[in-house]
């Protein structure tokens, strides 16, 4: 995920500020004049971590420094498959309980896809521009099915694509495939700022009407 040019630029404001504001203080002569480097850099540094972990998503002023969309928390929607059932010939329902946790920050975004048979995680997500100025949410995951179900459902891997909608964001809505020729659509507009680990979990959580 590459750096956008205002962070670029607010970094080097942030550096040159702070070498040129410990050169000053310290009264140091021209030919001490890279003295100070040590204070810039754990300065730069922190200004980074500071950055990745907090100030990007802050309103306003951190989403004009970022251009980044923040989508963290448990999100509550439902799934659409087109598998059949070999039993019946028909389509199963779709799932109106599921649950995608994201877990963000600037430079990284994970997910997990939890719903009552299975849990996914992602081997690779990021979130890009699509050129037309849409965000989309884009992973590769790998699917656990509970020991109970497994006779019909096995260890697979599967790829998903979500549009992210709102400012700030209140939707995410988009399809998936998977290795075992099935895909189907997904759509979450409720969200929870708490990120958990399991079905029940995500069920005792408050999220708003």
């Amino acid at each position: 995920m590459r750096p956008s040019r205002i962070f670029v630029q607010a970094l080097v404001l942030v550096v040159a500020g702070v070498y040129l504001a410990s050169y000053l203080i310290r009264g140091l002569p021209t030919s001490e004049l890279f003295a100070p480097i040590g204070a810039t850099g754990a300065a730069a540094s922190l200004f980074v971590l500071a950055f990745d972990h907090f100030l990007w998503r802050i309103p306003r002023v951190g989403r004009k420094l970022s251009k980044r969309p923040d989508i963290r928390g448990t999100w509550r929607g439902q799934l659409a498959s087109n598998w059949v059932n070999p039993e019946t010939g028909q389509r199963i329902d779709p799932d109106p309980e599921v649950y995608l946790v994201v877990r963000q920050t600037f430079w990284s975004v994970t997910a997990n896809l939890i719903t009552k048979e299975s849990k996914s995680c992602s081997t690779t997500a990021t979130i890009e521009d699509d050129g037309c100025g849409q965000y989309q949410f884009v992973a590769q995951y790998r699917n656990t099915p509970r020991a109970s179900v497994r006779e019909r459902s096995e260890v697979h891997h599967g790829s998903f694509k979500l549009d992210v909608g709102g400012e700030p964001v209140d939707r995410l809505e988009g399809y998936y495939w998977t290795d075992r020729n099935t895909m189907g659509e997904l759509e979450f507009d409720r969200r929870s700022g708490k990120a958990v680990d399991s079905f029940t979990h995500a069920q005792d959580l408050r999220f708003p009407s």
